[in-house]
């Protein structure tokens, strides 16, 4: 069987060296077929942008040799000479900015700087050619010696583009991979000002009203907007993932996956594959994740596991998602229970915004791959469109819960599990400590101030029930008895204990107390006969607690319903 070529993204070597390639060819001739200067490709990471660049980069450069083999037996060879007579035709500019990282500015400018010193050597040709300007090959010469002045790096791409196209008498390609890669950096690391001032001159320059520009094609995770680097492109047709048009060509299609499942002889693994790596939405495609398929059929054990989500630190999603209010917590928490959440979606990210505007936030979980959109509806009094948003997956599921898991750790200070311990245990007094001071560390008196604080409340208990997840079933708001029980916590041995958790709020008009709102609780519990569900799995020890709140103010009280 051919090898995996995971982590190999020049199609070149995949090409040469016979690995498993799922033919994405047919991408080249709907870049031909495109009305469009330039187009941005905006998908998560690992999902085949670079090795699809590096694919347009020998289909169409023009150079000594020839790379038709390459294509031999690929769907774009099966469609006529008006595409064959494309191919090896233009000068090509290729860059990819996926290592363009550090912790300072002039680290990152650094290695820009060295990406563009490798991509003049690709073409000493030109520095020869008796035709060159004197200027131009002094710039190009400081430029490949990484030693050019940052004005004449601002303008780098554009001198290239119009000194190649002199040469070989042909307007340019220009292809940039990850072009966004260096602002999030920037962003994380302080100096987000500079990275986009650069990046907005750099690519204005060459993409807007260049001459020796025949097209364009860009790929990165988000579509930065506004201010930021598009401000003056209007000639950049963008193809997210909620577009239809290109929506196969970035990872694997369900059809690609049940081959590639029954080459490697893995096809009785595909309901596990589907509930791991499938869920993404592409416009209307189903997509799996290319990554994890590949390191999947690779590991070779049978077992699915977290590849993608393990691919880097997701710092910015962490740290994004640490800085958002309770009530994003309320959401996720919703999420990671299987549910949906309806928001407005914006194409146009500004990262600057992220850590105050919810929509942007959404946004940019639903186009870097860690959420999907399964359905759409126009609001008319509100002239926008809002989207009903999923966890596509349980990879990504796992790394929500691994960040919620975080989340209690910080709250509660020790380690949760003692917490948990307590509860499962029916140690109610040891838990009420630990759950009292969780409160106090993680819960906002602004969030608190909501006309629904039970949500909140409901939502921080069901995020740290999560870690018992190997040993207890967690349900919520579902129907039992004669109504529908706040949180039912069900063990997977039935010898254990059951609980079952109602919370109530004071309302201080009525002459309601903690102690009051508590024993209203756990009579509602009795009343409405919540342990039916725990009595017919078979659970003997069942235990109400009713959660009362005011405020940070907690008080809990127990009931035990029946037991061994």
């Amino acid at each position: 069987m051919k090898k995996i070529p995971k982590g190999i993204s020049d199609f070149k070597k995949v090409r040469r060296l016979n690995c498993e390639w799922v033919d994405k060819s047919l991408l080249i001739q709907e870049v031909i077929d495109s009305s469009s200067e330039v187009i941005l490709f905006p998908r998560p990471r690992r999902f085949g942008k670079t090795l699809n660049l590096s694919m347009l980069r020998y289909f169409f450069e023009k150079g000594e040799e020839s790379s038709a083999d390459l294509f031999e037996g690929t769907r774009i060879q099966q469609h006529g000479d008006v595409y064959a007579q494309e191919q090896g035709k233009y000068p090509v500019i290729f860059l990819s900015f996926k290592e363009v990282k550090g912790d300072s500015w002039e680290l990152c400018y650094k290695k820009i700087c060295d990406v563009f010193a490798e991509e003049v050597k690709r073409h000493l040709a030109i520095l020869s050619h008796e035709a060159l300007d004197p200027v131009d090959l002094i710039q190009l010469t400081a430029i490949k010696q990484t030693a050019a002045q940052e004005h004449v790096m601002n303008n780098s791409l554009k001198l290239l583009s119009h000194v190649l196209s002199q040469y070989h008498q042909q307007k340019v390609i220009v292809l940039i991979d990850e072009y966004d890669v260096p602002i999030h950096n920037a962003y994380l690391s302080g100096f987000y000002a500079q990275a986009i001032s650069f990046m907005r001159t750099l690519l204005g320059a060459v993409l807007k009203d260049n001459t020796a520009l025949h097209k364009g094609v860009l790929t990165g995770a988000l579509r930065i907007a506004k201010e930021s680097i598009f401000t003056d492109l209007n000639n950049v047709s963008t193809y997210s993932v909620l577009n239809k048009q290109y929506s196969s060509y970035f990872g694997f299609t369900e059809k690609e996956v049940t081959a590639l499942l029954e080459t490697y002889h893995l096809s009785s693994m595909l309901d596990d594959v589907k509930k791991w790596y499938n869920g993404y939405q592409f416009g209307e495609t189903t997509i799996y994740n290319p990554w994890s398929i590949l390191s999947f059929i690779e590991n070779g054990e049978r077992e699915c596991r977290p590849y993608w989500v393990n691919t880097s630190d997701n710092a910015l999603i962490r740290q994004l998602m640490a800085r958002q209010p309770t009530q994003f917590r309320v959401d996720f928490e919703l999420l990671i229970q299987g549910g949906t959440v309806e928001k407005t979606i914006s194409e146009h990210i500004v990262l600057s915004e992220l850590n105050h505007l919810s929509e942007q936030v959404y946004s940019f979980l639903l186009f870097t791959g860690y959420l999907r959109a399964i359905d759409k509806r126009f609001d008319q009094l509100e002239n926008q469109f809002y989207y009903t948003l999923q966890i596509p997956n349980l990879e990504v599921k796992w790394l929500f819960e691994q960040i919620f898991r975080q989340w209690l750790e910080k709250g509660v200070g020790d380690d949760p599990r003692l917490m948990l311990q307590a509860l499962v245990s029916g140690k109610i007094g040891d838990f009420s400590i630990y759950f009292s001071d969780y409160v106090m560390n993680s819960v906002s008196l602004f969030d608190l101030a909501d006309r629904q604080p039970e949500r909140i409340y409901h939502a921080f208990v069901l995020g740290m029930l999560v870690l018992l997840k190997g040993s207890h079933e967690i349900k919520s708001n579902r129907e039992s008895g004669l109504g529908r029980y706040d949180v039912l916590l069900i063990p997977k041995d039935t010898s254990q204990l059951g609980l079952i958790i109602e919370f109530k709020r004071t309302f201080a008009e009525r002459g309601d107390t903690l102690a009051s709102a508590a024993e209203a609780a756990l009579q509602q519990i009795e009343e409405k006969q919540y342990q039916q569900e725990l009595k017919q799995r078979g659970i003997a020890s069942i235990l109400a607690l009713g959660i009362a709140f005011q405020g940070k103010q907690v008080l809990i009280k127990e009931k035990i319903l029946s037991e061994q």
